[in-house]
This record gives structure tokens, C-alpha cells and sequence, in this order.
């Protein structure tokens, strides 16, 4: 999963073929609005705020929201048996409908060094 981002990631002002510079634009402003809500949600409901970190990592038609909590915060933004979770990737797949773009949600759990220990995937 992780060896392929090199290869999806664009550069800035890079066009994906019969892509628009004003849809490219467009996918960045939404993009990071959908950052902001994401993170937004998931500082509300940890211990830890400052540690919540979102990246985005754009694929071909989609885009993976990497959420990196802290590992006693993981539980929360999980909920219990991934009620939490699944609430916000209900959330990310009406933005998606919005925005004719795709969001997947990734919650990873960072160590005490600030490390990545391990991502979390419940439901889809």
C-alpha cells in the first residue's frame, strides 16, 4: 500500500491528462477543506489534539486521508466496535458524492516518538 505513493504522487501545477488547470484547482480547494473537516472531527474527540495529524495522499481517482492520532486516542476515533470510524467515512463518502471526487479514511496510530506504529482499517 505505502511503496506505491511515490509513484501517484503529483507535483504542483501537474495535470492528469484532459484535466482541466481550473478542475485542478478545484480538487485542491476541496481537498483541503475536506482536510480541515476530517481533522477538525478528530480533534474534537481526543485527549491529544496537537497530535492529530491529516495528510492526503492523491491516487489516480481517489484520495486516501491518512488520519495519525496518538495511540491513546485510537480508540476514540474508532468508537466502539467502529461506530466512530464508519461515521466519519459516512461523512467522507457524502463529500464525495459532493465533490465527484473519492475519499477513503485511513486511521493510523502514532508512538510515543511521534512515529507511525500501525494503521487501523475498519469497514470500508
Amino acid at each position: 500500500m505505502i511503496g506505491d505513493e511515490e509513484n501517484n504522487r503529483m507535483e504542483p501545477g501537474e495535470r492528469r491528462p484532459g484535466e482541466s488547470v481550473a478542475g485542478r484547482q478545484h480538487l485542491r480547494a476541496t481537498g483541503d477543506s475536506t482536510l480541515l473537516l476530517i481533522s477538525e472531527i478528530a480533534r474534537a474527540l481526543v485527549d491529544s489534539p496537537e497530535e492529530v495529524v491529516v495528510e492526503a495522499l492523491e491516487r489516480d481517482e481517489s484520495t486516501v486521508l491518512r488520519l495519525h492520532v496518538s495511540q491513546a486516542d485510537v480508540g476514540k476515533v474508532i468508537g466502539k466496535q467502529g461506530r466512530t470510524a464508519h461515521s466519519m467515512r459516512t461523512i467522507l463518502s457524502a463529500v464525495s458524492m459532493k465533490y465527484h471526487h473519492r475519499y477513503t479514511l485511513d486511521i493510523v496510530e502514532r508512538d510515543a516518538e511521534g512515529q507511525d506504529a500501525g494503521a487501523a482499517k475498519h469497514g470500508a
